[in-house]
């Protein structure tokens, strides 16, 4: 409920126009724009979950939001009608009047959803309804096993060999058998030249006078992309038949009614085809222009190159899927992306930024291809880098890794290369958090690039329902929220339409932003579109992102300013109920309910210079008492804070002394005049209130064998009360004690050449006794703790003591509760002198340390310091507790062994503690990852 002065606060606040884009989970509002006149009012007058914004607090500029734009979402936009391709794209790319998407993500040569498999350099290869040309020679390779076949032409048996091997062993001529068939020759000849098999399960070698049943091949259909399966139709279906790699690479015959499939399906590749550069092909005709529309639109789109694989020639198994780049290759595939950004260049497209592979961790994409973190480092440092460099490229942002979160000590060693912007990153597996790591750890930017959205499983309108809300959901505080807030430069959704995969290994389920309607008969959106657009309208590329309240289990947020100087703030609402939240920034703020599993993007102007006169805080549109003196604490609406607790005639405002008794006369600051034990010393001041004669500055006696403490006359103290008390002497009391609760106290410490002091406290408990800790304020040190039984009422008073050592320069302690349930009068601190040990110099404390003679083992230790039990001064070695060479602290993988360190992490070796600078797993000291913090002595 807003008070009283908070409703007067808001009645004159000013209405700003804060535009405001909402998108249900339940699909009700779908990026529905308002521009509503909110109050701007102070923080403290508005109601809801607050969101508190600092724009002071800065983090990292953010480059674009966006998608994949794959080739054949260009190929189903250029299904649509002249007119409505142009209109989705301004819908989309246009940053006035569409979405502002500001961003693409493209891929260099096929990805997994193009409409067919093609690099721009590739050799003329077995496609679909493949017929060898007689005329030429072939290359024979099995992608399953990463093989080339070969033969000697001098030894019966044919072999493989691994990494696409040249030369005349692996050439190979399909001569014409009749009836469709082919006898399968070496090129170079031999005496044993023509592939055949015996009567057995193996294939050889015979010469060409051989021209059986056994000799003559059938091509048929194979599994995967333009392989095909090698059988001896003549021989008989069934019987070892087929030609078949075993696991040991051995070359051997299977029945073709038992075969594998993978294991016999072979491809061939024309040997000495070109391999020139060109682009002619399906880039050209889909691709690139609709490129060039959407620059037309936004000419400061940012384009992102990928390549799913390099050309086939340069991968050591020749085909489309897995396989790694040959290392006598790196220098051509440098070469290869430095033509593509040139002829790109040359259509008047500009690459911003690119990665040497996609998923470089997965085998399984068709097209895909592996490589590790030091062949990519290998391949950036020494290839990639200097190639852009030298060909007048060094702008080209690159971005290493481009895969999962799962695996950070990839993309930290990647990024140690001088040519590395930064990491990209997918979420198929991982915590969004891990961008947070790397960015600390590499010391460079972090892009998420991609995450994609699927088809339910149960394709009924319940089922979409249910799949646009989970992943709106997810999206919004993973996705978009996560990234930004662990230093994402990028969000990028896959992608842009939806596409039918190329291969059967491609992605089936992967939903689009929109999917063109069969025939280019309009357009469907999906939740990707308003994934992005709930962000990308608002948000102008450039904006920075700035500190805001932390995730609640309801409320999740990223908040960014624009280079325009508007504050833009993304919420969702996670809860199953309307949830009002406050937008706090600086000196404003205003309020919005947001409705259930729902986002809601809040734009506003917020750099409006705030006028203040008076310097209290309040701006002066909103001031209702201008003028008001400087230092004076003031309400919400700018004027003086009422009330006058103690009733001294001193406004809390100004008042020093709060608690003054009642009718006690006071100075200025409202603190008592009044000495009540005539030493000199005003009663507020006073640490011993009862002192008779003269005392010293504190009001202590100054030779004194104790020294009592009235438990009201505190320093500061928690939750607890005064009351007056009926103990002897009379006066006040503190009561009201529950565990947790504090008092702290000026003391002037009685001289003791024992160091240890009798404690007393003057207590009373109703009915379940209580107990306390003496210790440092703040609770740094406890000297001791005493339990006391039940007194039978809360002014039946006991005294109940204990013994503890204290330091000589002990000036101030601190009553703590253990537990409630009590009063407490006062309590007195007496020396406990040498009678007191019964004339034994071993209980003694010369130094006055805590420690007894007769335990101490360092007797002169000087005054203040920490000490053991044994009476010595505690020394701290930074190496304590740090872990030692070999002992590493993360794992590879789950359930893997531990072997390396991540930056930050500290390791102790030969007497010195060392800091990794990064991934590691080098002895520290010996490189460049490890930073010397110092010697553990």
């Amino acid at each position: 409920m807003l008070t009283l002065s908070a409703l007067a606060f808001a009645s004159l606040s000013l209405a700003e126009e804060v535009s405001v884009l909402t998108t249900q989970g339940d699909r009700g509002k779908l990026l529905h724009e308002q521009v509503l006149d909110l109050p701007f009012t102070q923080p403290a007058a508005t109601n809801g979950f607050a969101i508190e914004i600092d724009p002071s607090q800065t983090f990292q500029s953010v480059t674009g939001l966006g998608y994949a734009l794959t080739q054949a979402s260009a190929a189903a936009i250029l299904l649509l009608p002249e007119a409505e391709q142009n209109a989705f794209l301004n819908e989309m790319f246009h940053p006035q009047v569409g979405n502002n998407v500001s961003m693409v993500r493209i891929s260099i040569g096929a990805s997994d959803l193009s409409t067919s498999l093609y690099t721009y350099s590739d050799e003329t290869r077995s496609q679909e309804n493949f017929i060898p040309d007689p005329g030429k020679t072939y290359y024979i390779d099995m992608p399953a096993h990463g093989v080339r076949l070969g033969a000697s032409g001098s030894n019966e048996d044919p072999y493989t060999a691994p990494d696409s091997p040249h030369g005349p062993d692996f050439e190979w001529k399909f001569v014409p058998a009749g009836d469709g068939l082919f006898f399968i020759d070496r090129a170079a000849g031999g005496s044993v030249p023509r592939l055949r098999t015996d009567d057995t399960n193996m294939a050889d070698m015979q010469e060409t006078s051989s021209d059986g049943w056994w000799e003559k091949w059938e091509l048929t259909p194979g599994e995967g992309h333009g392989a095909y399966f090698l059988s001896l139709p003549l021989k008989g279906f069934g019987n070892h038949d087929r030609l078949h790699i075993d696991d040991n690479l051995l070359v051997r015959m299977v029945d073709n009614d038992q075969s594998a499939g993978t294991w016999e399906s072979f491809t061939f590749t024309e040997v000495g085809s070109d391999r020139s550069f060109s682009m002619q092909g399906p880039d050209t005709l889909t691709l690139l222009p609709v490129l060039k529309k959407i620059l037309a639109i936004n000419p400061e789109i940012k384009v992102l190159a990928t390549p799913w694989t390099a050309p086939l020639w340069m991968k050591t198994n020749n085909d489309w899927v897995g396989g790694a780049l040959k290392s006598e290759h790196y220098a051509d595939l440098a070469n290869y992306f430095v033509q593509y950004i040139q002829a790109m260049a040359a259509e008047g497209i500009t690459i911003w930024g690119m990665t040497p592979q996609n998923e470089p961790e997965n085998p399984w994409n068709e097209p895909s291809m592996l490589m590790n973190a030091e062949q990519q480092y290998d391949l950036i440092e020494n290839y990639v880098g200097p190639a852009l460099q030298q060909a007048g490229l060094g702008h080209i942002k690159l971005l290493g890794f481009d895969h999962n979160l799962d695996h950070p000590e990839f993309p930290i060693r990647v990024a140690q290369s001088q040519y590395i912007d930064g990491s990209a990153f997918h979420l198929y597996a991982g915590e969004i958090s891990t961008m947070s790591d790397v960015y600390h750890a590499s010391g460079k930017d972090v892009y998420f690039t991609e995450q994609w959205t699927g088809r339910p499983e149960d394709d009924t309108p319940a089922g979409w329902a249910a799949a646009f809300d989970g992943d709106l959901a997810w999206h919004m505080e993973t996705v978009v929220m996560g990234s930004l807030r662990n230093y994402a430069r990028t969000v990028l959704e896959w992608n842009l339409v939806t596409s039918p995969p190329t291969t059967p290994t491609g992605c089936t389920a992967c939903l689009g932003a929109i999917t063109v309607e069969e025939g280019g008969q309009g357009l469907t959106r999906h939740v990707s579109y308003y994934i992005i657009s709930q962000l990308s309208r608002f948000m102008q590329p450039g904006a920075r992102r700035v500190a805001s309240t932390d995730f609640s289990e309801s409320i999740v947020n990223v908040a960014l300013k624009n280079p325009d100087g508007t504050l833009v703030a993304l919420v969702y609402n996670k809860s199953n109920s309307d949830q009002m939240v406050s937008v706090a920034w600086e000196d404003s703020a205003f309020e919005h309910t947001i409705a259930p599993r729902t986002a809601v993007t809040f734009r506003w102007q917020s750099d409006v210079p705030v006028a203040d006169e008076d310097g209290d805080t309040v701006p002066d549109r909103l001031d209702q008492c201008p003028g008001t003196p400087t230092g004076v604490e003031v309400d919400s609406l700018g004027c003086p804070v009422p009330g006058d607790d103690d009733e001294d005639g001193v406004s809390n405002d100004v008042d020093l002394c709060p608690q003054t008794p009642l009718d006690a006369p006071v100075d200025g600051d409202g603190c008592s005049l009044l000495d009540d034990d005539n030493d000199g010393v005003r009663n507020p001041f006073d640490a011993c209130p009862q002192t008779v004669g003269s005392a010293k500055n504190s009001g202590c006696p100054i030779e004194s064998d104790s020294v009592r403490i009235q438990a009201e006359h505190w320093r500061e103290a928690g939750e607890v009360q005064i009351e007056p008390t009926s103990d002897i002497d009379g006066g006040d009391n503190v009561g009201w004690i529950d565990a947790g609760d504090w008092m702290t106290y000026s003391i002037h410490l009685p001289a003791s050449n024992t160091g240890r002091y009798e404690v007393s406290y003057r207590v009373a408990s109703a009915s379940n006794g209580g107990g306390l800790t003496l210790e440092q304020p703040g609770g740094s040190v406890e000297y001791g703790t005493l339990n006391f039984s039940a007194t039978g009422g809360w002014q039946n008073w006991a005294t109940v003591s204990h013994t503890v050592s204290l330091p000589a320069n002990t000036s101030e302690l601190a009553i703590a509760a253990i537990s409630g349930g009590w009063n407490i009068n006062w309590f007195e601190i007496k020396p406990v002198t040498d009678s007191s040990c019964n004339n034994d110099p071993s209980c003694l404390d010369d130094d006055n340390d805590g420690v007894v003679n007769a335990a101490d083992q360092c007797t002169a230790t000087a005054p203040g310091v920490t000490v053991d039990s044994k009476g010595c001064t505690v020394t701290t070695n930074q190496c304590d507790g740090i872990t030692a060479y070999p002992y590493w602290l993360h794992a590879d993988y789950a359930g893997g062994p531990n072997t390396h360190l991540l930056g930050g992490d500290q390791m102790t070796y030969q007497g010195n503690l060392y800091q990794a600078n990064w991934y590691t797993n080098s002895e520290p000291g010996s490189d460049n990852s490890w930073t010397l913090i110092g010697s553990c002595q």
